[in-house]
């Protein structure tokens, strides 16, 4: 991860893409901020390089003797080196990390104080000392779901904002001016690349991992079962995945619908046993509780496709998403009425590609249309 932040941040160099810098947060706030313990031990580091992901591995620190043990050690000098980039010709200051820190641009006269506790928190306050004009670009990170909310000054900024983008606020800047960010964080859900049932659950930037050790079934993962949860708003944090709180260093914890598994975030650093990916179970079709009783079948997408073979695995193979995976990923729904058209128009892709029948197509789609108030959002 070391080298892949190095990499992300060359690359923005040459191509001011956020995308980039979407990336670099997830590593950062993530894997690099997870790889020193939470300890006050001032004889030993406590660091880690390599992070399992074995489902319901600890991490193991100590790690200092080697190279990637001093790279572990760099790794934490470094957090503040791409916050603010600055155009060649200084007129435009790259906002591309919420960190805490001060900004001394003596050249400009402009000195940019930013105070978050992200990604504890999800607001971020930055106060201007200095005066001229000055294109401030505050990148509008991929993951946002719920808005992107900038006041200058107590004013609301109505410019459109495009996750995974910059948002410009130009104008000429004097001291005590102050920008204000509110980011709200919600749960998604990201399939594995490989195979889509191998999942993680997402707060905002950050990854959650299921506390304790998984049974022997689905290969070793924790199974979920979350559809049956979700409102026609498709927000998991409503019903499926829930906060239930906030421990006493600021961090939130969860749990699934079922109240059986425990989640937090991948940055703390302690011997517990974690899992970051689980199996996601959804043996049939159903919209809350109501059970169409047709199989929930996937999608061929000819998957993995790996370029380097793969000992006991064909590649391509035949896995994909599944029926109920194509729905959701296009919630939130606007009306009962265009959830029944995503679903009819899904289904009958899926009749044409000879995965359903006529009849379990007909069946999906009464089914669908009967559950008006099963989805509806509290």
């Amino acid at each position: 991860m070391y080298n892949v932040l190095k990499l992300a941040r060359n690359l923005f160099l040459h191509e001011h893409n956020a995308t980039y810098m979407d990336n670099y947060e997830r590593g950062l706030f993530n894997h690099i901020s997870g790889s020193r313990a939470d300890t006050s031990s001032t004889r030993d580091p406590q660091l880690t390089y390599f992070q399992p992901l074995v489902p319901g591995t600890p991490r193991d620190f100590g790690n200092t003797g080697t190279c990637c043990g001093g790279t572990g050690m760099e790794s934490h000098t470094k957090y503040q080196e791409t916050i603010y980039f600055r155009s060649a010709d200084e007129s435009a200051l790259w906002v591309n990390l919420y960190i805490p820190s001060t900004l001394t641009w003596a050249e400009k006269g402009f000195v940019v104080k930013q105070e978050t506790t992200f990604p504890r928190g999800d607001t971020a306050r930055f106060t201007i000392t200095g005066q001229g004009p000055l294109d401030i670009k505050l990148r509008v990170p991929a993951w946002v779901r719920k808005g992107f909310q900038v006041t200058v000054n107590g004013q609301a900024q109505t410019d459109a904002v495009q996750p995974g983008s910059y948002l410009t606020l130009s104008r000429t800047w004097k001291t005590g001016d102050v920008i204000q960010v509110s980011m709200p964080f919600s749960i998604r859900i990201e399939y594995a690349l490989d195979r889509p049932d191998t999942q993680a659950i997402m707060w905002g930037p950050v990854v959650l991992q299921l506390l304790g050790k998984p049974g022997t079934g689905n290969d070793g993962f924790f199974g979920l079962s979350l559809y049956q949860y979700l409102k026609r708003d498709g927000d998991y944090s409503k019903v499926a995945i829930k906060q239930t709180g906030v421990s006493a260093a600021g961090d939130a914890t969860f749990k699934t619908a079922s109240g059986s598994l425990t989640a937090r975030p991948y940055y703390i650093s302690d011997s517990q046993s974690v899992s970051a990916y689980f199996r996601r179970v959804e043996p049939k079709v159903v919209f809350g509780t109501i059970d169409t009783g047709v199989a929930n079948r996937k999608r061929n997408d000819g998957l993995p496709k790996y370029d380097v073979p793969v000992k006991g695995i064909t590649s391509p193979g035949t896995d994909g998403p599944t029926f109920l995976d194509l729905v959701w990923d296009q919630a939130p729904f606007g009306s009962h009425g265009v959830f029944v058209k995503a679903v009819t128009s899904i289904v009958d892709k899926f009749v044409t590609a000879g995965v359903y029948n006529a009849k379990e197509r007909d069946t999906i789609v009464t089914k669908a249309s009967q559950a008006e108030k099963e989805l509806t959002p509290n």
